[in-house]
């Protein structure tokens, strides 16, 4: 009887003495990842309640004077439909991108039809402007229904900004159609892999979006194309938002330390 419950008593000590083990061994863990785990629901919470703010500020702005120094990490962006953006940019280094394409309608084809082309064998032209952090931006595509220029303006509520302005070789142009993308209010941060980009790279740069007229130029049927983009010099990262997704779906390691305001750092190949 006493061998038993010595053998009984030993076995429960042995017990006992692995469940503790493993009850620390998961304690620990537990605890390795709380912080972890507490930023990222904080940080969620806050970009939330972020942007049910901003969005509601920047909506009721028509121009860059309304926007408001947000002093924020994130590029945030309104699409005022026809005629352009309003953007506020955060500080550090940005450029905005802007590219016009235009040509001429073919004989055969409706005028509407190469709104949805690729521009091939088009007259185009390029700019590039630094653009002054912790400001607003309103970029705004010129064209009217009268024969006139066409082209496009940048303004901002930074006094230390001068306004930017250019019109395309098309000097009678007369405005009969146009197409643009969606509109809305979007905020991102810069140089941020979004959890829908499946090219395992971050994304570069922040759309304004792109802009499509239709008009007669000297009796002509000319097609337009505008579109703009922010380019920043940062490190990518990995917003709060994506860091689930991407954790599911890359075998690899790539979101780094936890660097604040609900951003992970990406590590690279």
């Amino acid at each position: 009887m006493f061998s038993i419950l010595a053998t009984v008593t030993a076995w429960a000590l042995i017990r006992h003495s692995s469940l503790r083990v493993e009850i620390e061994e998961l304690t620990e863990r537990i605890n390795e990842l709380d912080p972890s785990d507490t930023q990222r629901s904080q940080a969620y919470m806050n970009s939330q309640y972020d942007k049910r703010y901003v969005f509601s500020v920047m909506r009721s702005c028509r121009a860059a004077n309304d926007i408001p120094r947000f002093a924020c990490s994130r590029i945030i962006v309104q699409k005022k439909g026809r005629d352009g953006s309003l953007f506020y940019v955060p500080k550090g280094n940005h450029k905005l991108l802007v590219r016009a394409s235009w040509r001429k309608s073919e004989k055969d084809a409706r005028a509407i039809d190469d709104l949805f082309n690729e521009y091939p064998n088009t007259n185009g032209q390029s700019w590039t402007i630094k653009l002054q952090g912790d400001s607003g931006y309103y970029c705004h595509w010129l064209s009217e229904d009268d024969p006139g220029t066409i082209g496009w303006r940048l303004t901002s509520n930074n006094e230390e900004f001068e306004t930017v302005s250019a019109d395309l070789p098309l000097f009678n142009f007369s405005e009969s159609d146009v197409s643009w993308t969606n509109g809305g209010t979007e905020m991102r941060f810069p140089n941020a892999l979004m959890g829908h980009d499946h090219s395992d790279r971050p994304t570069a740069s922040v759309s304004l979006g792109h802009w499509d007229r239709v008009g007669k130029n000297d009796n002509e049927t000319w097609c337009v194309r505008f579109a703009a983009e922010i380019i920043s010099d940062t490190p990518a990262v990995i917003c709060v938002e994506s860091t689930q997704w991407f954790e599911g779906t890359n075998e690899r390691k790539i979101i780094g330390e936890y660097v604040g305001d609900g951003r992970f750092l990406f590590l690279s190949r």
